[in-house]
């Protein structure tokens, strides 16, 4: 009961992190483009793999086209780029790496401390598990996150301050206003279900009184706003983030990878959630296959763009 109920009733939250990975690895095998039949080619197509070492677990062998017959490996998940000569045409949205870049974490809706301490809320899913492998349920790895203007950021996990009934009794103590006393942050919900997980509230108080809250739908609206609009097959919002990781003691911190995430403008449309690796996507531009007809570039060191391919 507890797995199904964060791993799928808080899946809001997945989306600046991993969830459904673009690229060809969802099919368990890669299309190879036809186009591939240089070693330069391969090279450009291939450059990815370089970061990640020696090959993982995940990683599956293809045969290369006839031209180049001996096996290579990728790792499943990532981008195969267009090599075919297709002219880039509109650019459909553009996010700059600089502005944008964690901007889902400076929402609308703000939290003021005692001290008259702004917190802007806002969630995420964390890529590991607090011990630090992968393997925990999904339900440990959503997170509330309270951060300020000037980058001072907490964090509280998600089934570890839930209230249910008798069931589940939960918080978080935080100190927002250094050297005073603690606040108590908790998540209030009705019961164990999607929408009711939805319809749940975030309460901070402090000592017997309640000084905020907000539902978890006012969270994910806020969130929303915070996106880069983009039209493709049907409506986004595209996020550009830092991917976060946690700390044995259950907090969150930045680790050395980005992402750009792409969210159905649809709130209720969780499932289509997709995760890019910042890492894979080119000067060049790469096409992912839940992007059927778009291809996205990075122009490095300034921003990524999503455009038609005519």
């Amino acid at each position: 009961m507890k797995s199904c109920f964060f791993a799928c009733a808080l899946a809001f939250a997945a989306w600046p992190c991993c969830a459904a990975q673009g690229g060809p690895g969802q099919a368990g095998g890669f299309d190879i483009p036809a186009a591939l039949r240089s070693e330069a080619l391969f090279q450009e197509w291939n450059q990815g793999r370089t970061a990640f070492g020696r090959a993982p677990k995940d990683m599956l062998p293809f045969a290369m086209p006839d031209t180049l017959p001996r096996f290579h490996v990728l790792p499943r998940g990532l981008p195969v780029p267009d090599m075919q000569p297709k002219a880039a045409g509109e650019v459909v949205a553009r996010l700059d790496l600089g502005k944008d870049m964690d901007k889902y974490l400076i929402t609308d809706l703000v939290f003021r401390t005692r001290g008259g301490k702004a917190f802007h809320i806002a969630a995420n899913r964390v890529g590991n598990c607090a011990d630090g492998s992968s393997s925990c349920g999904e339900e440990n790895k959503y997170y509330i996150i309270f951060t300020t203007d000037q980058g001072e950021m907490y964090s509280a996990n998600a089934y570890q301050i839930a209230n249910y009934s008798v069931f589940k009794s939960g918080k978080k103590d935080i100190a927002f206003d250094k050297g005073a006393a603690a606040y108590t942050v908790r998540l209030r919900l009705t019961g164990m279900d999607a929408a009711a997980v939805r319809d749940g509230s975030l309460e901070i108080s402090f000592g017997r009184q309640v000084l905020f809250t907000a539902t978890i739908n006012q969270i994910i609206a806020a969130l929303t706003k915070e996106g880069v609009p983009a039209r493709l097959d049907k409506d986004y919002m595209a996020f550009l983030g830092r991917d976060l990781l946690q700390t044995p003691g259950q907090d969150c911190y930045f680790g050395k990878t980005a992402s750009l995430n792409m969210i159905p403008a649809d709130s209720q449309d969780a499932g289509g959630i997709t995760t890019l690796a910042l890492s894979g996507i080119t000067a060049a531009g790469v096409v992912y296959a839940p992007f059927k007809g778009y291809a996205f570039r990075q122009i490095p060191g300034r921003a990524v763009e999503i455009y038609k391919l005519n």
